[in-house]
């Protein structure tokens, strides 16, 4: 009985081995991906592969629609076929070729598949597959490689519809770019480079720098012809500054053709309105020149000499037309104030009138002003607020409030109107409110002066009369303003017909509506039969009049100005973007030598897809500065995508961790530390020997590692990382608290990512602007704080002691550190 239990345990043992075997032999081995390599080179630099760092299992993607799939590694005719950027596991390599199977989610398992799940599809040329999933990087620092699309080349203006469909760059889905994808991109999309052709004539891009294996259509990936493309760079760029000042910082070209030296500005820091992405100029490096190339965005095409004829038969060209429609979304609002005892009573009841002030989205700018007549001077330029916003006028109406008893000579409206006629700019929506009880007798005087001042501004009118009794000055007030408003609008009608190009659109004449009277309400009557606005609100006779009419009265007229202006600028645009009005297009002088056609104006059908596009190429320019302080105007940084911060991020924390994972932080164990972790998270294949690091200073390491330039160096700060071992050199807190720096700089970085200033919409993608404000540095407060004494830094000391060469001291500084890096880059 025994024996025959152990021969049963025996078997059962045996049984259970080959059952494990044979599961054993039911799995397939998938191929490790390669090393990283350079795979492309041209005149500037090397290209890197997208594979991983440490080896993965390998996947590739088809790289075109329709890809042939071979049943052997021999076979010369294809049998099957495979769907562009269908994902595949690679089993074996042999001669070329590429075993492959299908990929499915979840299926791969230390390196093995399920047999049932690895059936061959059969083999396919590695020249016909993407081979990894990043995307291409530079083969110095490891960053990836940012395109932009755009007019590259001459030939696209000469035969656009081989290239751009509905003002959209076309994309394919093979290289021979028979077969269009379902989408189409922008021109100045930011893309990334994933594989060339051989002839290095098309390229296949994507819309971010790593595939999604498990769903790889989660972003717009084809092939372009290469004429579609520039290089942008990898991350490190400038900023340029919103600045007013005359010599400011410009970015332009040198024109071949002309005396050396000829400059041609393209962009200022004077000029710029708005922080996108045309704002941030990249920086290349050309490592066989040895030198950084400025790389900015433009509009090859110039339209300025196109027109269209207004009403009056004269030319409204088109820089007129882009004027109009950018100040129609300006507004100023200007309410002139009877300074009188009894107006001032009045004031606090409209309070709560001004501060429902809500202006349409459509103004993008809104500017409040306040003055006040029938004061004395004195009181006048104490009390007056000029174009500010609305948190600081509204507090004006408090102190009015407080002023004593005018004394004679007193401030007449006209006077008020000639500073309103100075202040704004005729060409904007100005809209005046004149508060007031009664009209004097020198004010009716004036009236033709009145007038004029109105017209010079340009103005929109609401007379309020906060009361009114029997004495015919109050009811001359009311006949004041409707002659006022009446003539002025008058004389406006001939500057509105310049901006108009259809005659249904003239209204000749302006009459009130009076249908409101008993109410109180005279107004003209817009739009049936007047072009203009305006409006006189009026109490009955011994009573104060009501601020909620003046509200409804002065949000319904801002709702008409911006109505509209949005018809005028929807009927200009209309206009200048059809085959009329883009007709007389021309390539800008600047460009001639790269775009120069044999017909003096572009085709009409390219002028009028890119008509509403900023920028539609990416150009080599020059940085000028007027003045060592144009530093000040410049801002050095990085656009990053989201995987990039997070790369940034990750090696903040891990420098942190690194450091501040040993008790003992002497200054000796923290550089130690920070050199390995700075090794341990590079992003190149090669990593940087350890002589690099400490023979050179943190800062030029730093910027090898995340891009970052850092402009303004203090004296340690040049020192030999090496030397910051030495605590007689570097003070042991102040290194410390640069530690600490990482980590604060990593939560800074989470907690500013959504910021104006920070965050970039390039068309569909995100990108971000971090500056060298989110850059560690050394911080000496804490160690004056510590010490009243000096000798932890004393070499610091010629940075405060030599006040007047400081600026000159940075700029030679920031040369010198250029010089440096380029030097450096293993």
């Amino acid at each position: 009985m025994i024996e025959n239990s152990k021969y049963r345990l025996w078997g059962g043992i045996l049984l259970l081995g080959t059952s494990l075997w044979g599961c054993g032999i039911k799995k397939v081995t998938v191929q490790k991906t390669p090393k990283i390599s350079v795979v492309y080179t041209d005149n500037i630099q090397g290209f890197l592969s997208g594979h991983p760092a440490y080896a993965k299992p390998w996947i590739v993607f088809s790289a075109q629609n329709d890809m042939p799939v071979y049943a052997s590694s021999k076979a010369v005719s294809a049998d099957k076929k495979s769907q562009f950027l269908e994902p595949l596991v690679v089993l074996k390599k042999k001669d070329g070729r590429l075993k492959i199977a299908k990929y499915e989610t979840g299926s791969i398992v230390d390196y093995k598949l399920d047999k049932e799940l690895a059936q061959p599809i059969g083999w396919i040329n590695e020249k016909d597959v993407l081979l990894w999933t990043a995307s291409l990087s530079n083969e110095y620092n490891g960053f990836s490689i940012k395109g932009v699309l755009g007019i590259h080349d001459k030939s696209v203006i000469a035969d656009s519809e081989r290239f751009i469909e509905n003002d959209s760059i076309l994309v394919y889905t093979d290289p021979s770019l028979l077969h269009k994808t379902a989408f189409k991109l922008p021109m100045s999309s930011i893309v990334y480079l994933y594989k060339y052709t051989a002839d290095k004539k098309r390229v296949l891009i994507g819309g971010q720098s790593r595939i999604e294996v498990d769903n790889p259509e989660s972003k717009p990936y084809g092939w372009i012809d290469t004429r579609m493309l520039g290089i942008w760079g990898e991350r490190t760029a400038l900023r340029m500054k919103s600045t007013a000042e005359i010599n400011a910082p410009q970015i332009g070209v040198e024109t071949q053709g002309q005396l050396p030296g000829f400059f041609t500005p393209i962009s200022s820091s004077s000029r710029i309105d708005k922080q996108d992405i045309g704002s941030i100029f990249p920086l290349f490096y050309h490592k066989k020149t040895d030198h950084f190339d400025l790389r900015y965005f433009d509009h090859q095409l110039d339209y300025s000499e196109n027109l269209v004829y207004n009403v009056t038969g004269k030319p409204l060209t088109q820089p007129v037309y882009q004027s109009i429609v950018k100040n129609n979304k300006k507004l100023n609002l200007i309410f002139i104030v009877d300074g009188s005892n009894e107006s001032k009573a009045h004031l606090p009841l409209l309070k709560a009138m001004f501060q429902g002030i809500n202006p349409p989205t459509y103004f993008d700018e809104v500017t409040y002003s306040t003055l006040f007549y029938r004061v004395n001077k004195v009181n006048k330029s104490f009390y007056d607020q000029y174009r500010c916003d609305f948190d600081a006028w509204n507090k004006t109406f408090s102190d009015p409030l407080q002023m004593h008893a005018s004394a004679e000579p007193l401030v007449s409206l006209v006077d008020c109107m000639e500073d309103v006629s100075q202040l704004l700019d005729c060409k904007y929506n100005n809209l005046i409110v004149i508060l007031g009880q009664d009209i004097s007798t020198q004010d009716q005087e004036q009236k033709t002066e009145i007038i004029q001042q109105i017209v010079a501004a340009h103005g929109r009118l609401i007379f309020y009369q906060v009361n009114a009794n029997y004495n015919d000055r109050y009811n001359d007030f009311v006949l004041f303003g409707e002659e006022i408003i009446k003539a002025s609008a008058d004389q406006l009608v001939p500057y509105k017909k310049q901006r108009l190009i259809f005659n249904q659109d003239v209204v000749e004449g302006n009459s009130f509506d009076l249908s409101q009277g008993d109410q109180g309400l005279y107004q003209l009557e817009y739009p049936k039969q007047s072009m203009h606005q305006g409006a006189v609100i009026f109490p009955k006779k011994g009573e104060e009049n009501k601020p909620l009419l003046l509200q409804t009265t002065f949000e319904r007229m801002m709702h008409d100005i911006a109505l509209d202006n949005q018809k005028i600028d929807s009927t200009l645009t209309a206009a200048f973007q059809s085959r009329l009005g883009v007709g007389r297009t021309k390539i800008k002088s600047a460009y001639l030598p790269l775009f120069q056609q044999e017909q003096t104006y572009v085709p009409t059908n390219l002028a009028q897809q890119l008509v509403n596009y900023p920028y539609t190429f990416l150009h080599p320019g020059i940085l000028k500065k007027e003045e060592i302080e144009d530093y000040d105007q410049l801002e050095y940084g990085v656009l990053l995508n989201e995987e990039e911060v997070e790369q940034l991020r990750n090696y903040y924390i891990s420098v942190y961790d690194h450091v501040f994972k040993t008790k003992n932080l002497s200054n000796k164990n923290m550089i130690r530390n920070y050199v390995k972790a700075t090794r341990e998270n590079l992003l190149p294949p090669i990593k940087l020997p350890k002589t690099f690091l400490y023979n050179n200073p943190l800062f030029i390491s730093f910027f090898q590692k995340t891009g970052l330039y850092q402009t303004t160096i203090d004296s340690l700060s040049h020192l030999p990382l090496k030397s910051w071992k030495k605590e007689r050199v570097m003070n042991q807190k102040i290194l410390k608290d640069f530690f600490i720096n990482f980590k604060i700089k990593a939560e800074k970085i989470n907690e500013h990512k959504g910021d104006q200033n920070v965050h970039l919409q390039q068309h569909q993608s995100s990108f971000y602007w971090f500056n060298q404000a989110f850059i560690p540095a050394l911080d000496f407060s804490s160690k004056k704080t510590q010490e009243q004494s000096f000798d932890g830094f004393p070499i610091e000391l010629e940075k405060t002691e030599i006040q007047d060469i400081r600026s000159e001291s940075s700029a030679k500084h920031a040369r010198e550190y250029l010089e440096r890096v380029k030097r450096g880059m293993p």
